[in-house]
């Protein structure tokens, strides 16, 4: 035997209440008044109370609450200490056709749920909104919505341009759940979710005119808290099947810009002021709550969902749109963050990293992004076919976009859910994860740290800690900390507990020269000691200790000729004592190694404070050349007493140049044998830098984790 049908029910109202006590009796009085106004147009209402975790005097006092003028009330207790869930139980135990969502320290308008009944019924496929929300208690503000006819849904991309307090049908419920934003350890805002899903499964957003949402503002308000990432989960929405499908027509309509719709608020201030409607709304909620009052309305600060955050979040979605035409709806197993791309130093180094990934098949696609001010990179036409390139700097200046960590984040998510990323500390990057490793559960991050920059001033060197501020703060989220050498992986794991299961050394590979060259080590006596110099002009690398190297060695009476290849950047300038002629000469840029004469010197003169291991070192050692270069970062690991000449490094200049002198003299005149040491340096690039070996390294570090 079937039960008896239940009463049907037009709207359930899910209330729900944690610690909201002192207010009850107020929000309890609003929803009386606008039940018994619906009531009268012959609607049916209930009301389900959610207590979640509720304080004992919550609970207490709803219990004792008057509720009469409710066809049914429904109490149900949960524990799940989250919005988006309490929520989700609730609607589950209503009945009602419609669902409308409620606070327990907020109060409506007494036309609200009528004038919502009113609105969902001539449009079933809309979600309905009050037209105001007058916000009152710590913060005073007036706020007028409109629909999605005139907001663009673009705009739900970089912000929330409705409220909380929802009115929608039952179907949709069954389809979109509140997401328990608590889980994610990051996100807000499960109500700016819902919506999104709601947007993305074809609703409508609609405004009931005339109806007003009193928010209250309390000191512990979300909206009240201070540096809170304003973001929600990530959401359908924000797919790129979405975004380029369902949103296609929208970003069409609203090219070559998209444009917020023009707002006068004081227009807006002036009707709320001489509208008897409003007046009569506002009069009554004042007499169930005086700090809701009139006085206040001649003052508080006005404005609406089309202002100018609209504009703003409407530049990120077109931005959004260009960069998904752009990567073609492409999943990616890894992502790079640099400044720029260049043919040297840390981005070379990680695009061998790349190269290594691809050709181990541990990475199938691969999505390198730039966040410099850089006009050209160099060498994105010889990138692989499976690597994309993407210059996010540059397409974000295009839609007006300043900062790019949101852009970043959504890309991240719709592109590459699972990919690993990638970054040397580029600035921006740095930046980005500092702030949201913890919204990238998902993605393991592989942060490549070569060495720790000094500056000088007043013969003081201080390491400059950027990077290591980086590490101290977002250790718990990165997956390895990868080097180019051992020795600076075994100074953090000293200094910041860095965990050896994170440290990860990857020798660079350096690819055989294309000549085999005959190199006849030097003879003493045979002739100036002819010495190559080669890397860029800049603080870093010293090469104002080149002439004074040359001159000490003439007071010595060694015979020496240094050339010095390279090329100033960030300004700096050309070190006195360096010409086109004389014994230190600049012969001009570079473009790698091979392209140097190396067959016509002897040695190959290094100088740097502070580096890692150097691909030039390494390339230079490959190519039978004697190196000589300081002891400092990860130098070592290639340049010992078996295979080169290291130099003690000393803070004193005038030290560390005696010291250059001294080991250039030896080689003058026989005191050290060049020959044994370009054998054994050469064995050691062909076993621990050659192609075969960095790719088993790479696929061993990387190949169970990802995508």
């Amino acid at each position: 035997m079937s039960s008896p049908a239940l009463p049907s029910i037009d709207i359930s109202i899910v209330l729900n209440l944690h610690d909201e006590a002192r207010f009850l009796d107020r929000t309890v009085a609003s929803l009386r008044e606008a039940v018994a106004y619906a009531r009268a147009d012959g609607l049916s209402i209930e009301l389900v109370i959610v207590l979640d975790n509720a304080t004992r005097e919550t609970a207490a006092r709803t219990t004792a609450m008057d509720f009469s003028g409710i066809d049914q009330v429904c109490f149900i207790e949960v524990s799940h200490g989250s919005l988006g869930p309490a929520r989700n139980s609730g609607i589950a135990a209503s009945r009602g056709r419609y669902i409308a969502t409620a606070d327990g320290d907020d109060l409506v308008s007494f036309n609200f749920f009528s004038a919502m009944m009113e609105e969902a019924e001539r449009n079933p496929r809309a979600i309905i909104v009050p037209e105001f929300l007058y916000a009152f208690g710590t913060r005073y503000h007036l706020w007028q919505y409109f629909g999605t006819d005139r907001v663009s849904k673009l705009a739900f991309f970089g912000l929330h341009p409705f409220c909380s307090r929802v009115f929608f049908p039952r179907e949709l419920a069954r389809d979109i759940q509140y997401v328990d934003t608590k889980k994610t350890r990051f996100f807000a805002y499960e109500d700016w979710h819902f919506n999104c899903e709601a947007i993305a499964a074809g609703y409508e957003f609609h405004t009931a005119a005339n109806t007003i949402l009193f928010y209250r503002q309390r000191s512990t308000s979300i909206m009240a808290q201070e540096g809170h990432d304003k973001l929600c989960p990530y959401s359908r929405y924000f797919s790129a099947d979405h975004f380029l499908k369902g949103l296609r027509a929208v970003h069409n309509t609203a090219q070559p810009v998209p444009k917020a719709p023009k707002y006068a608020p004081e227009g807006a201030r002036l009707y709320c002021m001489n509208s008897r409607i409003f007046l009569e709304l506002l009069y009554a909620a004042n007499r169930i709550e005086p700090g809701i009052d009139y006085e206040h309305l001649k003052y508080m600060p006005m404005g609406a969902n089309v202002g100018w955050p609209y504009q703003q979040s409407l530049d990120l979605a077109s931005a959004y749109f260009e960069a998904l035409q752009k990567l073609n709806g492409g999943i990616y197993d890894d992502v790079v963050l640099l400044p720029f791309l260049s043919n040297g130093g840390a981005e070379k180094y990680l695009l061998e990293v790349l190269k290594s990934l691809l050709a181990t098949n541990v990475a199938k696609r691969i999505l390198i992004m730039t966040g410099g001010n850089f006009e050209n990179h160099e060498g994105v036409d010889q990138l692989p076919a499976n690597i994309d390139f993407l210059d996010l700097r540059k397409l974000a200046d295009r839609h007006g976009v300043q900062n790019l960590g949101t852009l970043l984040l959504r890309i991240i998510q719709s592109s590459a859910p699972r990919a690993r990323l990638h970054t040397s500390g580029a600035d921006f990057a740095v930046d980005f994860l500092l702030r949201y490793y913890r919204a990238l559960p998902d993605n393991p991050i592989a942060y490549y740290y070569f060495c720790a920059e000094t500056l000088s001033h007043q013969q003081l060197h201080f390491t400059y800690g950027s990077s290591l501020n980086f590490l101290s703060e977002a250790l718990p989220g990165i997956s390895w900390v990868i080097s180019d050498h051992a020795r600076i992986l075994h100074d953090l794991e000293k200094m910041m507990h860095l965990a050896p299961a994170k440290a990860e050394t990857i020798y660079a590979p350096v690819p055989p020269p294309a000549e085999s060259i005959a190199r006849l080590p030097y003879s003493p006596g045979s002739g100036p000691l002819r010495i190559l110099w080669a890397s860029r002009i800049d603080t870093q690398k010293r090469p104002d200790l080149v002439p004074r190297i040359s001159q000490r060695l003439e007071e010595r009476g060694v015979k020496a000729s240094i050339d010095m290849y390279g090329s100033s950047v960030f300004g700096y300038p050309m070190p006195a004592g360096i010409g086109r002629d004389g014994p230190v000469r600049h012969r001009g840029p570079f473009r790698g190694f091979g392209s140097l004469p190396h067959g016509e010197y002897d040695l190959f003169l290094y100088t740097s404070s502070y580096d890692g291991l150097p691909n030039v070192v390494l390339e230079a050692l490959s190519c039978s050349m004697l190196v000589v270069a300081p002891d400092v970062g990860g130098l070592r690991e290639a340049i010992s007493s078996e295979t080169g000449v290291l130099i003690a490094h000393d803070a004193d200049d005038e030290v560390l140049i005696s010291h250059y002198a001294d080991a250039l003299a030896a080689i003058a005149n026989g005191s050290i044998q060049p020959l044994p040491l370009i054998r054994n340096a050469h064995r050691l690039i062909e076993e621990r830098h050659s192609e075969e070996t960095h790719r088993r390294r790479v696929a061993s570090i990387f190949a169970s984790t990802g995508s």
